[in-house]
């Protein structure tokens, strides 16, 4: 070990709540990485554990509500103030430095801050008295401000002082500005700038000039080429300015007192506050710890029984995951299989549960039922003592005493290897007496082992269990998965086949071992794989059902959806295809007007073909009117509501509502019209009102039509909809971008036919667009 490795072990903590054989230490330190502040570093340390149920809940509560207040506060909480300053406040010493007082001036404002977003999570916020500890903590925060200086609000006096103050300094540096100006003091001075010299304004003159002016030499600089001179006019107002600096320390001195007998005054409350904060940056430290591994909160059997899925150690990357499920009637597991195959890593994980859920911690597995107990015993690793004079199975034995002066039925046990480091026979003879001893107490908990007489317990004993850790026989590799009910098998043999060792050695001990032992291990392992096999089946059966409840879910509320919004749909679908019907009905009229005027000699069939054509549209469009009056019943306008008019973006109030043609008369500005339902939509904007005698065709007498894009029956149905709504809104001219391809073709065509134009000249702006005036009759 080299001595920066040497001297960080000295540095980390001797003793943590979580005990160092359950990886203790490292814990600590990856809690500790999140505290705010230093303060609350020995109450950490000192955590003590209780596993009372009640405790146990209220320390999560405690967690899971922090966890929900760091998406609200990101800021560090914690308590600034010293321990130092809290020993004084305890040993009521008056001699407190004014930063000391600031610091806990902090602390107030981020406790006042606090409590106001810590009322909704009832488990943060348990302080008594608390009325008075906030009236308290508004005292502090009115005197300081975040850089621990003194506020001018602070005192009246205060005030008073530095207003003063900013009014001598102001008028010296008035006086002094002057002296740069005056042409005389232009040869005399070193510098064109002034300074503070112990709270007298000075200038900086040339040393060789000191004599021939009226004032103080108070220096020379190193050189000796610049002396630090107050002019006569000066003194008497730098002498002002000391004397308010003079009475503002006398103030600040005044305030501090004050504040200072207002702490011993509430001394309680005073480190009840800062108890507090420092407790709530040790919650905040775990909140932020729980959120680096998938976790779930503990909840305890009322029978006694364990339920934990997929159990795994923080500390392992990629740990395999376990179930683990213990009825009530079984207390105690013998659990066995080979070395490295994760016996010691899962009682470490099973014994993180119960520890993790007195810190208030999650327990290190997707769900977790513990039963209720009041403490953990356990005998993990080697606790040999060259000290003591104790070897590896003296140091056993007299921790196993200890444990049985403890241990009773409440009690849950941890027992890695029991009974090793001696002669083999003898300790197996004493750990099956030791479990049948413990097993008479009621203990429950897990003993790992190598004994093959443990493993007949199960089937002597009820509250028994039999369990192991697979390991694949085919590679000889450790799967580290946990198996209940079936014993393991050290796989001694295989191993050291697998590692070379002489054939003789191999062979000579499986004579040894005879063929009733290996008949009963090849008997084992088949029903472990036909356990693991179970397993893997109900694992995806539960991920099946998982997903099918996810997909029914999602279906109901696909459902849901569709229930609340069908109506808006068909109504938006009905009047979408009344549209359509309505530039259907338009571009027919449009191209019967162009054949009548191109060729009036039509024939009567074609006549009467598209009169029929004409009445199947009506009535098509009578039906989806019919249709349409239905499903716009929760979406009927209101007089007064605000619509916008589709396709001009404007807006317009009803004056009223004709329901049987389905139009509406609407104003817009000091113009009133008739639309058709279908024409507008609603808005929460509010329409614009006109000023100063100006009405809407005033404000609005040009307006243009882009077509580009269009092919030519889209453009002509568009602009056949765009002049009857400049004809109602009594527009004058209006523009028309068509571009410079075919559509500009039809759109002069059209022009020259359509009443609204007839008989207007189109003013052609450029190739690709076109002014026209409009009829006004």
């Amino acid at each position: 070990m080299t001595s920066a490795n040497f001297q960080f072990k000295l540095n980390r903590p001797v003793k943590f709540c979580i005990p160092r054989e359950f990886d203790g230490l490292e814990f600590y330190e990856k809690i500790n990485k999140y505290r705010s502040f230093d303060t609350s570093q020995k109450l950490l340390l000192n955590e003590r554990l209780s596993f009372n149920e009640n405790k146990v809940l209220q320390k999560q509560n405690e967690v899971e509500e922090m966890i929900l207040l760091l998406s609200e506060w990101k800021s560090k909480i914690g308590c600034r103030s010293s321990l130092d300053l809290q020993n004084k406040i305890k040993k009521n010493e008056r001699l407190l430095e004014q930063y000391e007082i600031a610091t806990f001036a902090l602390d107030c404002m981020d406790f006042i801050e606090l409590q106001s977003i810590t009322k909704k999570h009832l488990h943060l916020n348990d302080l008594k008295n608390e009325s008075n500890i906030k009236e308290l903590c508004d005292r502090f925060v009115r005197t300081f401000d975040y850089e621990l200086n003194l506020l001018d609000t602070a005192s009246e006096d205060l005030f008073k002082i530095r207003k003063s103050l900013k009014k001598e300094k102001s008028t010296i540096k008035m006086k002094l500005e002057e002296f740069f100006t005056k042409k005389e003091w232009s040869s005399y001075l070193q510098e064109d700038f002034y300074i503070e010299l112990n709270g007298r304004y000075v200038l900086l003159i040339k040393t060789d000039f000191k004599g021939r002016m009226d004032g103080i030499v108070h220096g020379v600089s190193k050189s000796g080429q610049t002396s630090y001179f107050e002019p006569k006019e000066l003194i008497l107002m730098n002498q002002n300015y000391l004397d308010l600096l003079t009475q503002e320390r006398k103030e600040a001195f005044k305030i501090i007192d004050i504040l200072i007998g207002i702490l011993y005054e509430n001394k309680l409350d005073i480190l009840n506050i800062l108890k507090h904060l420092r407790k709530l940056d040790i919650i905040r430290a775990k909140a932020l710890f729980s959120q680096e591994y998938q976790g779930a909160n503990v909840e305890f059997s009322n029978n006694k029984s364990m339920n934990i899925k997929d159990l795994f150690h923080p500390l392992i990357d990629d740990c395999v995951t376990n179930d683990v499920f213990l009825g009530s009637n079984q207390r105690l597991v013998i659990l066995s299989g080979p070395n490295s195959g994760g016996k010691t890593a899962t009682l470490k994980s099973l014994g993180l549960c119960f520890y993790f859920a007195a810190m208030g911690l999650r327990a290190p597995a997707k769900s977790c039922t513990l039963p209720k107990i009041d403490k953990i015993l356990f005998l993990m690793g080697d606790y040999q003592s060259l000290l003591d004079s104790l070897s590896s199975f003296s140091a056993h034995l007299n921790r196993f005493k200890d444990l049985l002066k403890r241990v009773n039925e409440n009690s849950f046990l941890l027992i890695d290897e029991i009974m090793t480091a001696t002669d083999p026979r003898e300790g197996e003879a004493l750990a099956l007496m030791m479990l049948r001893h413990l097993g008479g107490l009621g203990v429950r908990g897990f003993v790992s082992t190598h004994f093959s007489a443990l493993k007949k317990l199960a089937l002597q004993e009820d509250y028994f269990v039999n369990a192991s850790m697979i390991f694949n026989q085919e590679n000889l590799q450790a799967t580290y998965l946990l198996s209940i009910g079936t014993p393991g098998n050290s796989y001694g043999i295989e191993l050291a086949k697998k590692y070379g060792m002489p054939k003789e050695v191999i062979e000579g001990s499986q004579k040894i071992l005879g063929d009733e032992h290996f008949e009963y291990h090849d008997l084992i392992e088949v029903q472990k794989i036909e356990i693991l096999k179970a397993k893997k089946h109900n694992k995806n059966l539960e991920l099946l059902l998982v997903k099918v409840k996810d997909l029914k879910l999602a279906g109901e509320k696909t459902l849901e959806d569709f229930d609340n919004k069908k109506e808006r749909i068909l109504s938006k679908a009905y009047k979408n295809v009344l549209k359509d019907l309505r530039r259907f009905q338009k571009r027919c009229d449009s191209l019967y007007d162009l054949s009548r005027d191109k060729n009036e000699e039509i024939i009567v069939d074609e006549q009467d073909n598209k009169k029929q054509l004409y009445l199947e549209i009506l009535k098509k469009q009578k039906v989806f009117k019919t249709k349409l009056a239905r499903n716009l019943q929760k979406t009927d306008f209101q007089k007064g509501d605000t619509v916008k008019i589709i396709g001009y973006n404007k807006l317009a109030t009803i004056l009223g509502i004709n329901e049987e043609k389905e139009e509406l008369r609407v104003s817009i500005g000091n113009l009133e019209m008739t639309l058709a339902l279908e024409d507008v939509e609603s808005s929460n904007s509010k329409v614009p009102q006109a000023k100063g005698g100006f009405s809407y065709k005033a404000a609005f007498d040009f307006e243009e039509l882009d077509l580009r894009g269009l092919n030519i029956e889209d453009s002509i149905i568009k602009l056949d909809s765009f002049l009857d709504r400049a004809k109602a809104s009594g527009l004058k001219e209006i523009k028309i971008i068509h571009g410079k391809g075919v559509v500009k073709s039809a759109v002069i065509e059209y022009l020259a036919r359509t009443s609204i134009t007839y008989g207007q000249k189109p003013k052609f702006l450029n190739e690709g667009s076109l002014s026209i005036h409009l009829n006004v009759n």
